[in-house]
């Protein structure tokens, strides 16, 4: 799909809970809910529509299955936080989002699927969302443990993106097997995820 269609405007201030809008990089900003099970039905599929669009430019292919089947089992009643990256004209560009979980008695912020589309790559983007999630998680939900990040190995500038964001070199990471929970979460079923440390309580 060339990339120069354009994605029609989604009027964030119509849908019935406004997301939380942040500066994210010069020239762009962060949409974010922090409670998607609040967004009523006809919102949740605006938004559908706006993350399918947005992964057919992302991905030059039609993940209409994927989408329609993550909307079924109920994406937004389990995903802990979603977000749109908002271009200069305001024109979502990428999206990405997190879960809250528990792995191995660890506490753990599982990486969504996500994106951005071509024009707006080798900006930083990936790279800072995934910094703007670490911190919006360290600042709303101190954690009494350790905490890491988990990220589908099929996404390499997701993961990428988190290390760096976490400050943490490709060493410090390790292959582990990923959670049958997220199996289907990107559009690339993963072999495995890469999880490394984010963040640790300070005694």
């Amino acid at each position: 799909m060339p990339d120069q269609t354009r994605h029609h405007c989604l009027e964030l201030r119509e849908l019935s809970v406004p997301p939380t809008v942040r500066p994210l990089r010069p020239g762009y900003r962060v949409a974010r809910w922090d409670d998607p099970t609040s967004l009523e039905p006809e919102c949740r599929e605006r938004l559908h529509h706006a993350l399918r669009d947005l992964a057919a430019r992302a991905f030059g292919a039609d993940h209409s299955g994927y989408w329609h089947a993550r909307m079924a089992s109920g994406f937004f009643d389990q995903i802990s936080s979603l977000a749109l990256i908002l271009g200069p004209d305001g024109v979502p560009v990428g999206w990405g989002g997190y879960h809250r979980r528990r792995f191995a008695a660890r506490h753990a912020l599982y990486l969504d699927a996500a994106g951005v589309v071509p024009a707006h790559r080798r900006s930083g983007l990936s790279a800072a969302l995934m910094l703007h999630f670490l911190n919006r998680e360290v600042l709303a939900h101190p954690c009494p443990a350790p905490t890491s990040y988990c990220a589908p190995v099929t996404r390499p500038s997701t993961r990428g993106g988190a290390r760096d964001s976490a400050g943490h070199g490709s060493s410090r990471a390790r292959a582990a097997p990923c959670p049958a929970w997220c199996a289907g979460s990107p559009p690339t079923p993963p072999t495995g995820s890469v999880t490394a440390p984010a963040w640790t309580p300070t005694p």
